[in-house]
């Protein structure tokens, strides 16, 4: 087997693994958490979303991920997944918007935090 389709086939794997367990995460804080969590409950129904959509982008995409010393660089090939050219830059779009979602909420959490 291949380093290309042995990475593909580890996406694909992740990817459902992390669908199925974000929707059972997502019954949970619906149906079995306490009533006095608040706003963190719907803090965690949003991660749940987030993690599902972002682990179908992976997965259709394939993104490649390569690092040198601090500097991470994400490259999505053309050859390797099922996408259109027209539509790559949207990928690119939304990619980039959940990493900074992420980054942001880091953030504000980290910021909460220390108060």
């Amino acid at each position: 087997m291949s380093w290309d389709s042995f990475h593909i086939v580890f996406i694909r794997c992740c990817g459902i693994a992390a669908l199925l367990t974000n929707t059972l995460m997502f019954h949970l804080i619906c149906y079995k958490s306490p009533k006095n969590l608040g706003a963190y409950k719907y803090l965690m129904l949003y991660f749940a979303i987030f993690e599902g959509q972002y682990a179908i982008l992976d997965m259709i995409a394939l993104p490649d991920s390569i690092t040198l010393r601090s500097a991470l660089l994400t490259v999505v090939s053309s050859k390797k997944n099922h996408m259109p050219n027209e539509l790559l830059p949207c990928y690119i779009g939304l990619y980039m918007e959940y990493q900074s979602l992420s980054s942001t909420f880091i953030f504000c959490f980290g910021i909460w935090w220390l108060q």
